[in-house]
């Protein structure tokens, strides 16, 4: 695989009748973020490499944060998922590393989404986890790479209920992300799987390409939810435009969202559109400030998860662009996530 790049930590333990034991990190990002996700447990006044060992001896963690407190001790957060770390921005120095394995003799712990006795085969996306025994793990940070993927790709799956791959996530109570960006911006993607993120279009595109795919659009408000699925849905590649296909919006929900994308503003069979590269005829991504598959009305959509949030007169709050069964609604979170048929 051609994935290990950067920094890498081998730590070797040796246990009387046990064999060898040992795990391989890798030094990963830390970013700005609010919101600490994944986190397992906390430690404090240790040394890094106290910080490495007990996530070395802890198979369910995959990723350690350790920020400094003086020159040789410091917190260390141990995590169960996902490659780089948050950090709320304290004036401390932090490193994080991922774990990308752990063997005792020939008996490896993978990072999430690799699989095979040395860990040298990934998951083409989060439904095929069923096969790898990942089911159990319900929502993770997860690596796939379908296939004309050059590497690997970190995303957040949903690993229950056949699995679901998530394009596009939302949360307000993450740090802000502008949706408003160029179109080599969304073909490239940006923000952070499980935070405010978009996958980008090139990536969205090869995991579409891997065979006959739903979409499913989950959000959550307050402490309820709703849901729906297009049963027919692609995007496709470059050369199309990115051209989304959506149809057979189902009904089998007790909770739906409601109908946005192709009823009154039928986006099936559009392109996709940036300010700086329109393909609506309505000047639609700079009207609504956001990359989105638009009609080619006046109108363009009435579901947008990328528009900027909106005041919500009946809530006092803000909320996105989405026309709801039950009516206006204050969004907490939103996903729009990818699935087989």
């Amino acid at each position: 695989m051609r994935f290990m790049l950067g920094y890498v930590i081998v730590l070797q333990v040796i246990k009387l009748g046990c064999g060898n034991k040992f795990s391989n990190f890798r030094k990963t990002e830390v970013f700005d973020e609010v919101l600490d996700t994944g986190l397992k447990t906390t430690v404090d006044g240790v040394t890094l490499m106290t910080c490495a060992k007990t996530c070395s001896d802890d198979a369910d963690c995959r990723r350690v944060k350790h920020c400094q407190d003086d020159h040789v001790s410091g917190q260390c957060k141990m995590y169960v998922d996902g490659k780089n770390c948050p950090h709320e921005a304290d004036g401390r120095e932090c490193t994080c590393y991922q774990k990308m394995k752990q063997c005792e003799d020939d008996n490896c712990a993978c990072a999430i989404g690799f699989y095979g006795n040395r860990c040298e085969k990934v998951i083409k996306d989060c439904s095929e986890g069923k096969h790898h025994g990942f089911e159990s793990l319900k929502e993770k940070l997860s690596y796939v790479q379908p296939d004309g993927a050059d590497e690997p790709f970190e995303v957040l799956c949903e690993f229950q209920h056949g699995g679901l791959t998530v394009i596009q996530s939302r949360k307000l109570a993450a740090s802000h992300v502008d949706f408003n960006r160029s179109m080599e911006e969304y073909v490239r993607g940006f923000g952070r799987p499980g935070y405010n993120h978009w996958l980008g279009l090139k990536y969205i595109s090869l995991l579409f390409a891997s065979g006959d795919m739903k979409c499913n659009i989950l959000m959550m408000y307050e402490s309820d939810y709703c849901q729906v699925y297009y049963d027919r849905c692609k995007v496709g590649n470059e050369a199309d435009g990115y051209k989304i296909t959506i149809s057979d919006y189902s009904t089998s929900f007790s909770k739906l969202c409601g109908n946005s994308l192709t009823t009154v503003d039928n986006i099936n069979n559009a392109l996709f559109s940036t300010y700086d590269s329109d393909s609506s005829g309505y000047d639609c991504a700079s009207k609504m400030a956001a990359g989105w598959w638009y009609a080619p009305t006046t109108t363009c959509t009435k579901g947008n998860l990328n528009a900027p949030l909106v005041a919500s007169p009946a809530q006092g709050n803000v909320r996105l662009k989405w026309i709801l069964d039950k009516g206006d609604t204050t969004f907490t979170s939103s996903v729009f996530r990818i699935t087989t048929t």
